[in-house]
């Protein structure tokens, strides 16, 4: 039992690396992540995210289920994550409680944190977090009902407003600071803005972009909705620049929540869009400002429509509101945060799962193997500045080693071609020496067919040496015999 626990264990060990870290040797060849991105999500479907994922070309994605094995809700492992000490009690609520921030300063000053509430900007060098001081940083939302053609004061900004009407184009006026906008034609278009307002607060001067949105048009009065607005200051650290854009928070839904009741479902559906695209404006700054590898933001947008809008109001816009993420991942994160993995850690129906995303991914779809929540921590707490090996040593690292593995497939190479040319030659020689063998025979037999000649020509110089010889004697005998003749015939 504890071989298998410890061999589980292991394989979950390497899948982790393997997901973590494509430039691991279980991956050989591939770059290293550069960039991380960890986004904690309260309630939003796994399954919804992952197809909203596989529908860009951009990105590979794995979901991997994991068990609650604290039993406690996902604020408990932020808290853990964030300042490396497993809380003693599980009833945590991160929206309400300033964790210790020497910790978490000490943990990660390599991290930058978007809107995760127990994190201080005056304390975290690299902090936006409009909950921190929230009170103080925004306008809050409202009904304004104006006389057609009439004036009333709006003790929010201490302003005077006046509505015009012609025909169906609506002019509203901000008296006291001579801004004015209009929309042509307020039923085909119901939003008014933005404007700029700026405010003394505290001899210091504080800027606000304004929206309103025309929820209805009677004979005598014309009826707006104000979402609230957050000022362009206050809640970052100092390295980021004025938010200067419309940004409705998403608390305003949870501290004005009795509004809700009072508004229609169109109305409705704007104000949630309005907070969705201010939370996706507010990612897009810390990815393009941010100069660190590491970014952890907290997303609850989804949670706190279902709790407090409603349910409908949930299932109706979770399928936009991953688009809208998903977005800002393809276009500026691959922009200003290149090679990065995102890590989506989600509960939903009681469970826990992560979505892992990019484009390095080495595994894709749904794996078999099981996470614990606790197991996910240890690895995002392995991230820290605090540890000697961090991902960017990792980084340089892996390519190091992906170097190495490049210049051994080379080698690899080489010597495959080399064992070819061996291979070439060892078959040329073996030719050679098949030839060598034919053109022996060939010289032993020519030696033998020149061994045939030289006896024959001994034969023939024998017989030719044997016929001059016989000639001759045969001829000096006639010569003779002629002699005699020739006497004989002198002596008669």
């Amino acid at each position: 039992m504890v071989y298998s626990k410890l061999i589980e264990g292991f394989i979950l060990v390497l899948i982790a690396a393997s997901i973590l870290n494509p430039a691991s040797s279980l991956v050989v060849g591939e770059q290293g992540y550069k960039n991380i991105l960890v986004f904690f999500i309260p309630s939003g479907d796994p399954y919804i995210l992952l197809n909203t994922t596989n529908t860009s070309a951009q990105l590979k994605t794995l979901l991997v289920r994991l068990e609650n094995d604290q039993h406690a809700p996902l604020d408990y492992y932020i808290s853990w994550i964030l300042t490396g000490v497993k809380p003693e009690s599980t009833s945590i609520d991160i929206t309400k409680e300033l964790l210790n921030q020497s910790r978490i300063v000490t943990l990660w000053s390599n991290a930058t944190f978007v809107n995760v509430p127990p994190v201080d900007p005056a304390n975290h060098s690299s902090t936006i977090n409009p909950l921190i001081n929230f009170d103080e940083n925004h306008l809050p939302p409202g009904i304004l009902e104006i006389p057609i053609n009439g004036t009333i004061h709006w003790d929010t900004l201490n302003t005077d407003l006046t509505a015009k009407l012609e025909g169906e184009s609506i002019q509203l006026t901000l008296l006291n600071y001579n801004l004015t906008t209009s929309t042509p034609n307020y039923t085909s278009n119901r939003a008014l803005g933005p404007l700029e307002v700026r405010v003394q607060r505290d001899n210091n001067t504080v800027s606000y972009h304004l929206l309103f949105y025309t929820l209805e048009v009677s004979n005598n009065t014309i009826k707006l909705l104000f979402p609230g607005a957050m000022r362009t200051t206050g809640y970052a650290s100092a390295g980021f620049t004025p938010f200067n854009d419309v940004f409705i928070y998403w608390y305003t839904l949870v501290k004005y929540r009795d509004l809700l009741s009072k508004l229609d479902e169109d109305s409705v559906n704007w104000w949630i869009a309005q907070v969705y695209g201010s939370s996706m404006r507010f990612l897009r700054k810390a990815l393009s400002e941010s100069n660190n590898s590491l970014i952890y933001a907290y997303l609850p947008e989804l949670d706190i429509v279902g709790k407090y809008v409603g349910v409908n109001w949930y299932n109706k816009s979770i399928s936009e509101f991953y688009k809208l993420l998903v977005n800002e991942l393809t276009i500026y994160a691959s922009s200003f945060k290149p090679d990065y993995l995102a890590v989506f850690i989600l509960c939903y129906n009681s469970e826990y799962y992560a979505v892992f995303a990019s484009r390095l991914l080495p595994t894709t779809g749904e794996l078999e193997e099981k996470w614990t929540m606790s197991q996910l921590t240890a690895i995002l707490l392995s991230y820290s500045s605090t540890n000697p090996f961090n991902h960017i040593q990792n980084l340089v690292v892996n390519k190091e080693a992906s170097n190495l593995n490049k210049q051994l497939d080379e080698l690899k190479q080489n010597i495959t071609q080399l064992n070819q040319t061996l291979v070439d030659t060892s078959s040329q020689l073996r030719s050679c020496e098949a030839d060598r063998e034919l053109y022996r025979s060939k010289v032993i037999e020519q030696d033998k067919v020149l061994a045939q000649v030289e006896d024959l020509k001994k034969t023939s110089l024998l017989y030719l040496t044997s016929g001059l010889a016989l000639v001759l004697g045969v001829t000096i005998i006639l010569g003779f015999m002629a002699l005699r003749v020739a006497s004989r015939k002198r002596s008669s």
